[in-house]
């Protein structure tokens, strides 16, 4: 069946082994994080150990935090269409038969994104029905190739800042400002890939992304 990287059945029963790859939602290399610091500064603290109430409550009593996420790209296949070499149920995916660029966001000529870098179009008399030379068909027999290309992967950094306002020892007023996404960064979804090579106005086209714009929250 269809899922989040393409076609993950078994086309050719008989060679089973021709659909190994990488998991639909692999994510290669992860890397999270998230802090909270209190700064050294303020009544009874490393700096302004000694300032008067009217300064601490200005220039004391400041907290930081974030959070990071960095991922690697999610997997993908590229299609070919309606048609079924092996299986008439199953149409498989094909094969890569030159490089390609990929794994980051290329624009087009209207600054749409594409996941290849893609070279001139194909000669038609050579492969019939396919929009690019980089690629060919399976053939009676074949699979084609599982997820052996990567998309975007996910970055994200969220940023607060806190301050707190002593008035007695028992009560006290916070103020807090976040900012989701702090350095608005686009990453765009692979499972969006038009990723059939029939699609020649759209082929390797995103259309959606992973992340979300700024938001910011006081």
């Amino acid at each position: 069946v269809p899922t989040f990287g393409g076609l993950c059945a078994v086309v050719n029963t008989w060679a089973p082994n021709q659909q190994r790859g990488p998991s639909d939602f692999d994510a290669r290399h992860q890397i999270n994080s998230n802090w909270v610091y209190d700064l050294p500064v303020g009544r009874n603290k490393r700096f302004g150990h000694d300032w008067n109430r009217a300064v601490d409550a200005v220039l004391g009593g400041w907290q930081i935090s974030g959070l990071v996420r960095v991922t690697s790209g999610f997997p993908f296949s590229v299609t070919p269409g309606q048609t079924f070499p092996t299986n008439f149920q199953l149409s498989g995916n094909v094969f890569n038969i030159r490089p390609v660029s990929t794994g980051t966001s290329f624009l087009g000529p209207q600054g749409e994104p594409y996941a290849f870098k893609l070279g001139p179009a194909a000669d038609t008399t050579l492969l019939p029905g396919v929009t690019d030379p980089n690629f060919r068909y399976a053939l009676a027999g074949e699979s084609g190739q599982r997820n052996n290309f990567r998309g975007d992967g996910f970055f994200g950094l969220d940023m607060g800042v806190n301050k707190t306002f002593h008035f007695t020892e028992r009560q006290t007023l916070r103020f807090s400002a976040s900012a989701f996404n702090l350095t608005n960064s686009v990453r765009f979804d692979p499972a969006t890939i038009s990723a059939s090579v029939q699609n020649s106005a759209t082929f390797g086209q995103y259309s959606q992304t992973l992340t979300n714009p700024r938001v910011m929250e006081f």
